[in-house]
């Protein structure tokens, strides 16, 4: 545009409102699902809370993560970071409810013990049940066999004391054996013979 009186020159000014820059500011879609993603993740690595509140939660988080993302491609969010972070951390929420859900399967303890030695002094001292705790049992001079016990648990593993031991004044060809199973299948054997022999299964 040219000023006729003075001889200038004038800028031209725009003349809608899109004409003029503007930029995104929605940062808070991203940063929602960043803090939801990591109440989510926490929740997913404590097992006790991983399977009721864990897995909404971040399975939330990730929908949301996601998203923020596409608004960010959209061009209507500008916080990509944030978006990206919350959808890593609630990935790795889903996977510690995943891990949990199968670390906490109730499993089957089965222990059994056998032999031809008539007296067999059998110490079990510890096993995980139900509810967490540890009980001790000290089974004494048996007598018989076989011996077995079964255990019920959300721990696949014992790490107390199953020992079978050979009393005096048996044969030397007399034996007794132990084994464990989780769900029918065997993770400890030992074998022992003579009087004094210690069978030990202890520990898996």
């Amino acid at each position: 545009m040219t000023d006729r009186g003075t001889g200038g020159h004038m800028t031209e000014l725009p003349t809608r409102l899109d004409a003029f820059p503007t930029k995104t500011t929605r940062d808070w879609p991203a940063v929602a699902a960043a803090l939801i993603s990591v109440v989510g993740l926490v929740l997913a690595l404590i097992p006790r809370t991983s399977g009721l509140f864990g897995w909404p939660v971040a399975v939330l988080g990730l929908a949301a993560g996601a998203s923020a993302l596409i608004l960010h491609r959209q061009g209507r969010a500008k916080a990509k970071w944030s978006a990206i972070i919350a959808v890593v951390l609630a990935v790795g929420g889903v996977a510690g409810c995943v891990y949990w859900s199968l670390a906490l399967r109730p499993v089957n303890i089965r222990y059994d013990v056998r032999g031809d030695a008539p007296y067999v002094d059998l110490r079990y001292t510890e096993a995980y049940h139900d509810t967490g705790e540890i009980a001790a049992m000290n089974i004494g001079d048996t007598g018989f066999f076989p011996w077995t016990y079964d255990v019920h648990s959300y721990h696949s593993h014992d790490p107390g004391e199953l020992k079978a031991t050979i009393t005096s004044g048996v044969t030397a060809d007399k034996s007794v054996s132990c084994e464990v199973f989780i769900d029918a299948v065997r993770v400890k054997y030992a074998i022992a013979k003579g009087p004094g022999g210690v069978a030990d299964c202890s520990g898996f």
